[in-house]
């Protein structure tokens, strides 16, 4: 009896956690699509804030080039930023071949 209870007990933790990692899953892609709706508006799609969303879009997607391209066309706007200057050297090792080539820190 009490080896049943602690099975069942392991299966209802593992599926709890399961739908966790789901839940997390789909908030990330909610998220992504909020960045991306914003960045992408008419309105915004040549701010800074809106080149902001869209690389955290495609951050989220795991697209690093793409991040990279839209964090470098705003990179002059925060050369003294730590956060800006943090993020933007995670996505550069990130993206292997900036990481090989080094060209983030010219």
């Amino acid at each position: 009896m009490c080896v049943t209870m602690t099975i069942l007990f392991h299966l209802l933790i593992f599926k709890v956690i399961e739908l966790l990692s789901s839940l997390q899953r789909e908030h990330v892609k909610i998220a992504q699509q909020y960045f991306q709706l914003v960045g992408s508006s008419a309105s915004e799609c040549d701010t800074i804030p809106g080149r902001q969303c869209m690389a955290s879009c495609f951050f989220l997607l795991r697209q690093f080039e793409d991040v990279l391209i839209y964090l470098s066309s705003i990179k002059s706007y925060f050369i003294n930023d730590d956060s800006f200057n943090f993020n933007f050297a995670q996505v550069c090792l990130l993206h292997v071949s900036c990481h090989k080539n080094l060209r983030c820190y010219a």
